[in-house]
Parts: C-alpha cells; structure tokens; sequence
C-alpha cells in the first residue's frame, strides 16, 4: 500500500512538472511569436515612413531648386536664396535621417551566411574607400582570418573611423586600430585624439539622433553609434567608450566581437 502510495504521488508529481513544463514553453512561444511580430511591424512601420515622408521631401527640394535658380538671377534676393539653400540642406538631412532609421530598424535581419573573412582586408578596403585628408590612419596587432559576419563588420568599423573624423575639432589628427585576440573573442578598438567624450554622455551617444554637437556643425544625424551598438549586440558582442576630456584628449572605442557567432 505504501509502494503504491508513493508511486501514486510520482506519478501526480511527475504529472504537474509536465503540465508546468508545457505551460511555460507555450507561454514562450507565444511571447517569441508576439516579438516577431512587433519586429515584423518596426521594419514595416519604418519602410513605410522612410518611403511616405521622402517623397514630399524630394518635391521641397525641386521647388528650393527652381526658386534657387530665380532668385540668383537678382541680387537683390541674395538673403532669400541663402536661406533656400538652407531649407535644402534641412530637407536634404532629413532624407538622410529616414533612411537611417529605417536600417537602424532592419538590422539583424539582413545578416548574410558566416563565411571566412579577413579581417585586414576588411580594414584596408575601409581606408582606401574613406575620404580622411589630413588624418593618420594607423593599423596595429593582428587581424585575423576568422568564419564571421563580413558586411556587419565593416559597418561597425566603417562607423567609428568617420565618427572618428567627422567629430574632431582638428583638420588633422591620428586614428589607430588595433585588434588583438581574447578568450572567445576579438577585441577591436577605434583610438583618436580629437576632443574626448565626457564619461556622463558616454551612453547618450549610443542612442538614436543623439549627437554632441551642433547638428549642422557635424553634418551627422546621430545614428552612427546607435547602428553600430546594436549591430555589435545583435552578434552576441559588446562595445565601450573610453575616454575623459578632464584627463587627456582622445576617445578610444572598445569592440569585443565573438570568434563564433550562432545566427
């Protein structure tokens, strides 16, 4: 009686870490399904604004053009195509804006197949590809052939390099990459020595439409970073600032890329 008794009890046990069991994994799947979904609608969503709000955009610049045109034919409008050409670079920039949103909004879905990569090449194709007069670029460590991300990558790279020379408050200066390997990742850094990040601002610059300039002095929307921190993420890595203007010049951005990557 006691043997049954207890094996009763097993049994009803055994029964309710079932039924908990089952509970649990439709209640994830039903939570993985709604993620989907609401994915599914951010890249819609922004598709749809990126495509609805340039077309007006375009039709504004047209117009600025042709009034443009008029008003340099008298100079006696000289302020009023100044400022034409002022709504240009605004429309212009909000273009810009959209469709950065909506990759910020796609990334993680456009990743290719895991393929073997070099790492060195990767970097020297940036650098030949970028318009740095003036800047020093300098490659240090060992850049790897490793089976990762290609495409990801070099934006990550790409990003921090014109970050690097689009914020410097010199016509000139010194960017250096290093790369050297770790347990289980790559750390990849991006070292300048323009003016420094302030550490209480270091996580604003890695949020959307965040700069810390003037917007018109930089010529950057703001996405830049934010791209990069969630490019670097969504392959399993991690990033960092390091950098006090109070201390020394220069702002150092440290990227630990995983060597393996499950997509």
């Amino acid at each position: 009686a006691y043997q049954a008794s207890s094996q009763t009890e097993m049994e009803l046990e055994l029964s309710r870490q079932i039924r908990a069991r089952l509970m649990a994994e439709a209640d994830l799947a039903a939570k993985t399904r709604e993620l989907t979904r609401a994915n599914a609608d951010l890249e819609s969503f922004a598709a749809i604004v990126s495509h609805d709000l340039k077309a007006p955009l375009r039709h504004i610049r047209i117009i600025a053009d042709d009034l443009i045109v008029q008003a340099s034919k008298d100079s006696a409008y000289c302020e009023e195509a100044n400022k034409l050409l002022q709504l240009q670079d605004l429309s212009r920039r909000m273009s810009h804006m959209l469709t950065e949103l909506f990759d910020y909004a796609s990334l993680g879905r456009k990743y290719e197949a895991l393929a073997a990569t070099d790492l060195a090449a990767i970097v020297q194709g940036i650098i030949d590809s970028l318009p740095a007069d003036g800047f020093e670029l300098r490659v240090e460590g060992v850049w790897p052939v490793i089976s990762t991300l290609a495409a990801p990558l070099d934006l990550i790279l790409r990003n921090l390099i014109q970050n690097a020379i689009q914020h410097h408050d010199r016509t000139h200066g010194q960017i250096v990459l290093q790369c050297a390997e770790a347990a289980g990742h790559l750390k990849i850094s991006v070292t300048d020595d323009g003016p420094g990040i302030d550490p209480h601002h270091h996580a604003a610059v890695f949020l959307p439409f965040r700069t810390l300039e003037r917007r018109s002095s930089a010529g950057g929307t703001g996405m830049g970073l934010a791209m990069v921190k969630k490019t670097v993420e969504t392959a399993g890595g991690s990033i960092e600032i390091v950098s006090d203007p109070a201390r020394s010049r220069g702002t150092q951005f440290i990227v630990k890329w995983p060597k393996l990557i499950t997509i």
